[in-house]
């Protein structure tokens, strides 16, 4: 029976230790303005320098890094096309990401793997011209393959 009241009183003793630095550390001011300032954030390192609430403030600290090897690549592949008529731009955007398209299918990727990132066709006020964009995202898992993988897009009409 004494054993565990032991252990209760010392378990008790631990947590008032614990609580004793925070309380003491939360009960440090850093000035008597009263003031609340917002926590900022720094860099990788995610940080609140100083939280004022009525004298008192919070101190919160972390860091970390991760290192691995790359286990997937994407890629951003775009074809651009001007014309003096949008339906003209539109034609070529399509006709040259077909064939980028089957470039990429007869290099061994699937249509999966191949997907619109962003296309958009614009009217420019400075000299009348429509220029337009198709933009392609490239996703594989064989970062090895990314430099023969950007020769294939290019060659295919890409840039």
């Amino acid at each position: 029976m004494r054993r565990r009241k032991f252990i209760t009183a010392a378990g008790a003793v631990g947590a008032g230790l614990a609580s004793a630095g925070c309380t003491s550390l939360a009960a440090t001011p850093i000035g008597n303005t009263g003031e609340t300032t917002s926590p900022s954030v720094s860099g990788s390192n995610t940080q609140v320098d100083q939280l004022n609430v009525n004298g008192q403030f919070i101190h919160v600290a972390a860091s970390g890094a991760v290192e691995t090897e790359p286990d997937t690549a994407s890629i951003s592949v775009v074809i651009e096309a001007s014309g003096s008529e949008a339906e003209a731009v539109r034609e070529e955007l399509a006709s040259r990401a077909e064939e980028l398209k089957d470039a990429l299918l007869e290099y061994g990727l699937n249509d999966e793997q191949i997907t619109t990132g962003r296309y958009d066709i614009r009217e420019h006020r400075n000299d009348g011209t429509y220029r337009g964009i198709n933009e392609f995202r490239i996703n594989v898992e064989d970062v090895d393959s990314v430099g023969e993988l950007i020769d294939t897009a290019v060659d295919g009409g890409g840039r």
